[in-house]
């Protein structure tokens, strides 16, 4: 076939796309985030009065002034989407695709690219947005929705068949009868800090009082840095505390961690090569993990035919993350913990996530996500972090009686040229 760009063909065109990979992580080059945002303007020899310009705007955009000198090793997922944003902002594009774009963010952070969205469309630019999301879907002016290796609408944002349908209120299923009063995990007046990159500005971590039992399933909420990937890692030992007293019945190896970017696990080069590592794993059973890992695979959509000989980059990003999913609960841990496991899964597919809360096989769950209706549908108590302390798990419904003016809470947010093309 042919493609052209304004009329021209593409291998004769000079356009430069601003593009958003699904992972931020992939094109995060600087050492601090403001060089990082400076990092393509300087490639280009901008001079250095406009590039401080542009560095500065791209940073009060995204909320990032603030972090400026923070590592970028140091950031949270959301900061690092956040950074890799201003950085495209930053630069002169005439066409911006977006993969994924609101991955990681928290609400507010939602809005501001929301807002974003309305400016460059106002202002002449084009914008590719690929999302999983029906209702973010509509915000552009054409909707091409793709599916089975081709295209199944090409249609007006008012004439998008699957908005509706993705709005609809999902019945809870975060009830579990069989609880018990033994303790897993516990800490008490817990610390953490991390290396102070701007002294005024370090980050000190608090944890009064949290507990976890057997057979309960929590879920974290809080803004992006707020500290709950930190926390997660500090529970399964890949961090230590800095102070208070901790309990714990949990050895490393009853813990499976599953991190924000999941699909950096599959770090081989066929899948059986990456599952094969895991014979190291004290008391691995071999038979018996690939016995559960096919019947995972059927479950999240894999296909569960020969797929350890098909190399792991040939498998989408969603697919990825539901692969790692399968693999975690094939290793049957005592305490599963998911950051952001909806993070690249469409709609259709996250339904596949339900039987990782309602089979309840695994003893104890703690899932990390900016998706509340997803936490508060599938987890029964909920952990907010808010400016760096960790609350004491608590009921959804006190959480929202709590913070009932922060409307951020409740849905996610959508512009109002959505809630006019459903009205």
């Amino acid at each position: 076939g042919e493609i052209t760009i304004d009329g021209t063909p593409l291998e004769q065109s000079e356009w430069r796309p601003g593009f958003l990979r699904q992972n931020p992580e992939n094109q995060i080059f600087g050492t601090t985030v403001e060089r990082d945002v400076a990092f393509g303007l300087e490639n280009r020899n901008m001079a250095r009065q406009q590039m401080r310009e542009k560095v500065t705007e791209a940073l009060r955009l995204f909320r990032l002034e603030s972090i400026r000198e923070k590592s970028t090793a140091d950031l949270s997922g959301g900061e690092k989407q956040r950074t890799a944003l201003a950085g495209l902002f930053a630069m002169d594009h005439s066409y911006f695709i977006l993969d994924e774009p609101t991955s990681y963010l928290d609400y507010p952070s939602q809005w501001d690219l929301y807002h974003q969205l309305e400016l460059l469309r106002d202002q002449g630019f084009g914008v590719l947005w690929i999302t999983q999301y029906p209702e973010e879907a509509v915000l552009g002016d054409r909707v091409v929705h793709l599916g089975n290796n081709e295209i199944l609408h090409d249609t007006d944002p008012n004439d998008y068949p699957d908005v509706r349908e993705s709005l609809e209120v999902q019945e809870t299923i975060n009830e579990n009868s069989d609880k018990t009063n033994e303790s897993l995990f516990s800490v008490k007046n817990g610390e953490f800090s991390y290396p102070d990159w701007e002294a005024e500005n370090s980050f000190v971590m608090t944890i009064p009082d949290y507990s976890l039992f057997r057979n309960s399933c929590q879920g974290w909420y809080g803004y992006s840095g707020a500290g709950k990937s930190t926390f997660a890692k500090l529970i399964a030992g890949l961090e230590e505390f800095e102070g208070g007293s901790t309990e714990s019945k949990l050895a490393k190896d009853d813990i499976v961690y599953v991190p924000q970017f999941a699909e950096q696990m599959l770090h081989s080069g066929t899948l059986g090569e990456t599952t094969n590592l895991l014979r190291h794993r004290p008391g691995f059973d071999e038979v018996k993990f690939h016995e559960i890992l096919t019947q995972e695979f059927t479950a999240f959509g894999i296909e569960p035919d020969a797929p350890f000989e098909r190399p792991v980059w040939s498998y989408s990003g969603g697919e990825q993350r539901r692969i790692v999913l399968a693999i975690a609960l094939a290793l049957q841990p005592t305490l599963l913990i998911l950051d952001e496991p909806t993070i690249g899964v469409s709609p259709g597919d996250r339904k596949k996530l339900d039987h990782i809360f309602t089979s309840r096989e695994i003893p104890a769950i703690i899932c990390i996500s900016h998706e509340y209706e997803f936490l508060k549908r599938h987890t029964e108590q909920v952990i907010y972090f808010q400016n760096g302390k960790v609350m004491s798990p608590q009921s959804w419904d006190s959480l929202e009686a709590e913070f009932s003016s922060q409307n951020f809470l409740y849905k996610k947010p959508i512009p109002d040229t959505f809630h006019q093309v459903t009205s």
